[in-house]
């Protein structure tokens, strides 16, 4: 498959839906702040938030679908029955007035490929970043730990077995650490500085221990 069946279709149908994904965002975003004041408990608004980004990620691949236009001509049209007054098509020599609907979606449609081409270029230093990043957390979760005392797990084995998301999460002291951070995805660790080992009672730990669970019982780290 060259450029023109192939890439040319999906560059175009991915940007129309991210072109299509401003207003979509709009209108999502303010039916949340419309209803924000309605949610009673931070977990109602977190919920509500999560269903906006499902929202906006729906409507980009609704809007991708819809734009999505491969159509080879495979088809020796003198071998069909079909008459050419029924494909209608204007053998007058005068072309038919485009409307402004058309004008605009044939305006977009040539731009479409352009925005797919900048949002790409656009994600390499993010991608950069994402892997920087990724090799830190790899290093913090990975180097320098020590077992927490048994003043503190007593506290917070507890917490971590009580809910599904949090069984397999592990806690360690971190001598690279500056703060209390969660780490990985697939086995998450929560590390806390050596530096707070004579800061910190047990049950100031486990104060900021359920800080951290509640992002893992919410998947934030998904």
């Amino acid at each position: 498959m060259d450029w023109n069946t192939l890439w040319l279709p999906t560059a175009t149908a991915f940007g129309l839906a991210l072109l299509h994904s401003l207003w979509i965002g709009a209108l999502i975003y303010a039916a949340v702040q419309t209803l924000l004041p309605v949610m009673r408990t931070a977990g109602q608004r977190h919920n509500l938030a999560y269903l906006g980004l499902l929202g906006l990620a729906t409507g980009f691949a609704v809007a991708f679908y819809q734009n999505f236009n491969y159509t080879p001509v495979c088809e020796n049209l003198t071998a069909t029955s079909i008459s050419l007054a029924e494909l209608g098509l204007n053998l007058t020599g005068s072309a038919p007035e485009q409307t402004g609907k058309e004008l605009t979606f044939q305006f977009l449609s040539g731009l479409a490929p352009w925005v797919s081409l900048v949002y790409l270029f656009g994600l390499l230093p993010a991608a950069v970043y994402l892997l920087r990043d990724q090799r830190r957390v790899h290093f913090l979760s990975t180097t320098g730990l020590t077992e927490l005392p048994g003043s503190w797990t007593n506290k917070i084995v507890q917490e971590l077995s009580d809910h599904p998301a949090t069984k397999r999460v592990k806690t360690y002291f971190s001598a690279h650490a500056n703060e209390v951070m969660t780490l990985g995805f697939w086995s998450p660790v929560i590390v806390f500085p050596v530096a707070l080992i004579n800061a910190l009672s047990p049950e100031m730990a486990r104060t900021i221990l359920l800080h951290e669970i509640a992002h893992l019982r919410h998947y934030d780290h998904w």
